[in-house]
C-alpha cells in the first residue's frame, strides 16, 4: 500500500534528530547538511524549526519507550526481515512522502539519511538530515528500526516502511511473549521431591 502524506498533522517524515536523545532512548544525532547537495548551505539546518517534524528531547524518550513495549527487535538478512514483537501488528505496507526522499540506510552504522524539499511545505531548510531509531518523523510517528536501504516506521500505532529507491522487503512478524518460566532448581523438582521423600522414609526405618 502506497502512502502519500501532504499536511504536517499528517507527516509520517523520515527525518533527522534535531535534538540530542537521552541514554534511555537513541544515541545522540547530529543534524547534517550534504556539502555536495545544491540545495543545502552550511547554515541550512534550522534545528528549533525542525523539532516540529522531528521531535525533541522528550518525544524521543516516548517514542523510545514506545517501541521497547512493542517491539523486541528487528533482524534484517538481505531482502528478509523478521520483526520480533510483543503486540498485535500487521506486515508493514511501503510508503510514499511528499518533498521527503529516502538517500541512504545502514543497518550497521543504524544511522539513514533523507532529502527534504522545503516546497512540500516542511518547516525545515532544503537539505539532506540524519535520522535514528526513536526519532520523530512528523506528530505521529517514529522510527522502528534503521535497515539496510530501509526504515521502518511506527505511524498511530500501525507499521510503514521507506526504502531506497523503492526497494521491497519479505516481512516476517514473529510473536513473542513477554513473560518466560525459569525452570525449576534444587529439591523444587519433582524427581528432586520423590528423592527426598525416599530418604526419609529410609532414615526413619533405620530408627
Amino acid at each position: 500500500m502506497n502512502l502519500s502524506v501532504t499536511g504536517l498533522s499528517l507527516l509520517i517524515v523520515l527525518a533527522v534528530g534535531a535534538a540530542p536523545t537521552s541514554s534511555e532512548a537513541a544515541a545522540d544525532t547530529e543534524v547534517t547538511s550534504n556539502a555536495d547537495a545544491e540545495v543545502a548551505t552550511d547554515s541550512a539546518v534550522d534545528e528549533e524549526a525542525c523539532q516540529a517534524v522531528f521531535g525533541d528531547e522528550a518525544d524521543h524518550v516516548e517514542n523510545h519507550r514506545m517501541r521497547v513495549q512493542r517491539i523486541e527487535s528487528v533482524i534484517q538478512m538481505g531482502d528478509h526481515a523478521d520483526i520480533l514483537y510483543f503486540e498485535d501488528a500487521d506486515e508493514p505496507s511501503i510508503m510514499s512522502i511528499k518533498g521527503m526522499t529516502l538517500v541512504s540506510s545502514s543497518i550497521d552504522d543504524g544511522v539513514a539519511e533523507v532529502r527534504i524539499e522545503s516546497e512540500a511545505g516542511l518547516p525545515c531548510d532544503d537539505g539532506v538530515y540524519s535520522v535514528e531509531t526513536d526519532q520523530s518523523i512528523g506528530r505521529d510517528a517514529h522510527v522502528v528500526a534503521v535497515l539496510d536501504d530501509v526504515v521502518l516506521v511506527d505511524y498511530d500505532g500501525d507499521l510503514r516502511y521507506l526504502s531506497v529507491d523503492g526497494a521491497k522487503v519479505d516481512w516476517n512478524l514473529i510473536w513473542r511473549s513477554r513473560f518466560s518460566i525459569a525452570p525449576p532448581r534444587g529439591k523444587s523438582t519433582p524427581a528432586a521431591r520423590r528423592n527426598a521423600r525416599v530418604n526419609r522414609a529410609r532414615r526413619a526405618k533405620r530408627r
